[in-house]
This record gives structure tokens, C-alpha cells and sequence, in this order.
């Protein structure tokens, strides 16, 4: 369940201050481009994306915010057994 601004609604969220409250639907936004390149791939027909082309979809959205200083990992995982994956 999320807020309007796509942030996730969590009791850990409150401790964060104003200033991070109002940068962190950034994390959102990035998973959101991730979506929106592995759907339009799909939609030109290709059968798989590329692991690495959603990661850094996601690195390079979240880079274009000052406050994140480092992005220590993105992973795109198997559902199941939570294992990184190389293609989707």
C-alpha cells in the first residue's frame, strides 16, 4: 500500500525528516521507469529484458536525486526463490 506520491505505507517512514519524507517517492519513480522499460520491450515483442538494463534504469533514476550520495545495490530477483536474476 503506498501514499499518494507512491511512497510505501510504513510505520519506519516516520522516522524520517521532512526533507527525506519529501525526496523519498524517488525509490518509487525508479522502480516505476524499471516497469515502464520492461514494458515497452515486451510491447515491441521481445520475449526477454535484461536484468542489468532494469538495474541501471533504476541506479540512474535514483542518481538523478542529490540527497542518495551512493546506491550500494540494485537487484532484480526471482520471486520465488529470491535469487538475482540475468534475464525477465
Amino acid at each position: 500500500v503506498r501514499e499518494s506520491d507512491g511512497l510505501a505505507m510504513s510505520s519506519r517512514n516516520a522516522y524520517l525528516t521532512q526533507e527525506e519524507r519529501e525526496k523519498a517517492p524517488v525509490v518509487y519513480q525508479s522502480l516505476c521507469a524499471a516497469r515502464e522499460v520492461y514494458d515497452a520491450r515486451f510491447a515491441r515483442g521481445m520475449d526477454e529484458v535484461e536484468a542489468d538494463d532494469l538495474r541501471e534504469v533504476v541506479e540512474s533514476v535514483l542518481e538523478t536525486e542529490p540527497m542518495i550520495k551512493n546506491v550500494q545495490y540494485v537487484s532484480v530477483d526471482d520471486l520465488e526463490t529470491m535469487k538475482p536474476l540475468d534475464k525477465v
